[in-house]
């Protein structure tokens, strides 16, 4: 008697593959540009910051005698006396340089689908309770507002 009972239809993997694969191409599409790891940012600030704390700061002009062992001549050389600590500082300052420049341009580049009161008035809308179950018109909360 059971074998007589009609299959159910097996669901297919199809549409799962289709849903992930539409997902991976919205995802490669964006209209912002940005530095996509900042990572190699941070590196590349640090090579900057010793080169910039070796080649400059202790060249042999900014001490006395041409050697770093000397009294150091100006600011520079007095800079290069502060020790390691000095390009690890040059590395934060450059990244929040670079990385401020990277998100200024980002965000330039970006434009907006509504006007700012409008998404303001959105945000405000969205945020508050409503007080009873149903729910209330965009109207009636203007009122509140």
């Amino acid at each position: 008697m059971e074998s007589q009972k009609p299959m159910a239809p097996k669901p297919s993997a199809a549409p799962a593959t289709q849903v992930a694969a539409k997902i991976k191409k919205e995802e490669k599409i964006s209209n912002i540009r940005g530095i996509k790891n900042a990572f190699i940012v941070i590196l590349c600030c640090c090579a900057a910051a010793i080169c910039i704390f070796l080649f400059l700061m202790g060249a042999p002009g900014n001490f006395e005698g041409g050697t770093t062992d000397g009294h150091p001549l100006n600011l520079a050389g007095t800079v290069y006396k502060g020790g390691f600590i000095v390009p690890i500082l040059m590395t934060l300052l450059l990244t929040v340089i670079v990385l401020s420049i990277e998100r200024w341009i980002a965000l330039s580049s970006a434009t907006a689908k509504a006007t700012l009161p409008s998404l303001s008035l959105t945000s405000r809308l969205t945020s508050q309770p409503t007080t009873s179950t149903q729910p209330c018109s965009v109207a009636k909360r203007r009122k509140v507002l």
